[in-house]
């Protein structure tokens, strides 16, 4: 699934340049050139992402180049995560010590570590440019076409549908404990945090939505709960948008206000001291100011609100939650295997040979627990009924492909490549 990381990493990676934290810490230590010639390389090679994306499953030699990608973008990554940490510290720093005798004596003081904090920092940058400039060059040799990306990296979440709470619960399988335990959390009245917040984390097609509207149907929480609140954020976590969606999906009105302090207050009337369940699904936000504004206006909520996300990010779970976040697993053989059979043989098993089964098994391993990917199986399955067909499938070479994370890419990409032309 490197293209999906890859994509993802770019992304953060681009919101952390642009932060304001990480430019002040650039012009204070004296590194924002370094950055902004990692924030160049980074961007030729966005502009060719989605040509290698959609050309890896067939040539190994540039899976593997969107291999190195990633793990030079996790590098970045991590570098970004340490300067925002020391520029935290820096401006805590600076408001203890003021701006007097003390101030001075305190920077005095800090001034060689700083300087040798800056050269570290310095050369992890420009090393981690060097990577990826070595990267960016290797563009050529593949014949990488320009275009066809967003300009933000949306590359993945751009075309996902919005999701609203609505769930067929008798076409779920294996989450009846996930469930149980979200359901638990947000029937508990004894935190003393409002709203509680709870994230539901992981990868793609792990059915994060889906255990979401499970919980959010659940008649135990909608009992329990006086305002029920569901919001698809995917990459937009933009305050006006979400208030307006709050409000309309309160109220079932539309919301006309467009200056932030009514908006604001409008909101903050509606939910002051109800009870409410506010699920956020699919976010990727890192910015913890954006989140602290959104969450002080739904602190006027009553005792035992509670809000769910669902994000593919701990660092997004644990930046929002007020409690550990719930990690999500793929689902057992049994349970993954029901979900194919489901959608490969339907409700009349009458072809269901047993040589079919055998070889379905294999298919379905091959599904590596991810619901998306065994629906996507069972779904390309259903109308082949030649053993050679799904032998074909079993043993495509697709699912050669290097993939530390899971296999739903390949399937996916399997059943795209086998849609009829028409």
């Amino acid at each position: 699934m490197a293209d999906v990381v890859s994509s993802s990493l770019l992304r953060l990676v681009f919101d952390k340049l642009g932060a304001q934290v990480t430019k002040e810490f650039g012009l204070v230590m004296g590194v924002e050139k370094e950055l902004s010639e990692l924030e160049t390389t980074l961007t030729a090679i966005r502009d060719v992402l989605a040509d290698a994306e959609a050309r890896q499953s067939q040539e190994r030699a540039l899976a593997g180049w969107l291999r190195r990608l990633k793990d030079a973008a996790f590098d970045a990554d991590d570098v970004l995560d340490e300067v925002a940490a020391a520029e935290a510290l820096r401006r805590t720093s600076r408001r203890r010590n003021g701006s007097g005798t003390k101030a001075v004596l305190g920077k005095l003081s800090s001034l060689p570590n700083s300087i040798m904090f800056q050269s570290r920092i310095a050369r992890k940058v420009k090393k981690i440019r060097e990577r990826l400039d070595k990267i960016a060059d290797e563009r050529s040799k593949f014949h990488l076409r320009e275009g066809g990306v967003v300009h933000d990296c949306k590359i993945e979440n751009s075309a996902r549908a919005e999701t609203g709470s609505f769930v067929v619960e008798s076409e779920v399988y294996g989450r009846e404990e996930d469930k149980e335990m979200i359901v638990e959390f947000l029937l508990d009245m004894s935190s003393e945090v409002d709203p509680g917040v709870i994230g539901i984390v992981g990868l793609g097609g792990l059915s994060k939505t889906t255990l979401a509207q499970l919980v959010y149907s659940d008649r135990r929480v909608r009992g329990h709960f006086e305002k029920m609140i569901w919001v698809c954020v995917s990459d937009d976590f933009d305050s006006r948008r979400l208030i307006r969606s709050i409000v309309e999906s309160v109220t079932g009105a539309k919301f006309d206000l467009t200056i932030m302090e009514s908006m604001q207050r409008s909101l903050m009337e509606r939910l002051e001291g109800k009870r409410f369940l506010f699920v956020l699904d699919d976010v990727w936000n890192e910015n913890s100011e954006k989140w602290d504004r959104l969450r002080t206006l739904l602190t006027v909520g009553g005792r035992g609100s509670k809000v769910v996300v669902t994000t593919r990010s701990v660092r997004v779970a644990s930046l929002m939650g007020t409690v550990e976040p719930h990690i999500l697993r793929g689902l057992s053989k049994d349970d993954c295997w029901l979900l194919f059979e489901r959608r490969a043989f339907g409700l009349d098993a009458g072809e269901k040979t047993e040589n079919l089964v055998t070889i379905a098994k294999g298919i379905v391993k091959k599904a590596g627990g991810v619901p998306l990917a065994a629906k996507a199986l069972g779904s390309l399955m259903r109308f082949k009924r030649r053993e050679s067909e799904w032998l074909a499938i079993r043993d495509n070479d697709i699912w050669n492909l290097p993939d530390e994370e899971n296999e739903i890419l390949p399937a996916l990409r399997l059943s795209y490549n086998h849609l009829p032309s028409h």
